[in-house]
């Protein structure tokens, strides 16, 4: 049977079953639309708070290898974020903090071993790290874990502040 063949009934229900199917394509182009306008104004507001803030927020793997790292590294420490990504660990911090860090994570992966940590834990270090221009800063660092779906460490993220002058005022006491 050809379409002009068929019963008038059936072509009926077909329009009508095309339309239905051009209405609930029309709905979701409008949620799709509506979703990227507000994935762009969250990454406009993303951009304005990574850009303005003068504290260093970044992301470590477990090998302490960076694989984020906020604008504001420029602004604390000389360096672009494409810059520190590119630098191992040992070339962002000084010996002694590099000694305390790698002590610090030992503990902490021995505590996730032992399996009774709070996986909520967050753990404050000073760590003095090397600037582009050959000189050293001093950061406060709060950490925490990142977790998999699991509970698994995968990673650290962290918040490092620039303590330069509260080091130089304790030091002047």
């Amino acid at each position: 049977m050809t379409d002009r063949s068929k019963p008038h009934h059936e072509l009926i229900e077909e329009i009508a079953f095309l339309k239905q199917g051009i209405r609930e394509f029309e709905e979701t182009k409008q949620e799709f639309i509506l979703a990227r306008k507000t994935l762009r104004e969250n990454e406009t507001q993303y951009r304005l708070l990574a850009d303005k803030m003068t504290d260093v927020v970044w992301i470590q793997d477990l090998n302490l290898r960076t694989v984020y790292v906020s604008p504001s590294i420029e602004k604390m420490l000389g360096f672009t974020p494409e810059e520190r990504v590119l630098q191992g660990v040992g070339e962002q911090l000084t010996p002694a903090s590099l000694s305390a860090v790698y002590d610090t994570l030992a503990r902490e992966l021995a505590l996730e071993e032992q399996g009774d940590a709070n996986p909520d834990r967050t753990i404050t270090i000073e760590v003095e790290y090397y600037h582009k221009d050959g000189s050293t800063r001093w950061g406060e660092n709060i950490i925490s874990g990142i977790r998999n779906d699991r509970g698994e460490l995968t990673g650290i993220h962290g918040v490092t502040r620039d303590i330069a002058d509260r080091k130089r005022v304790e030091g002047e006491l």
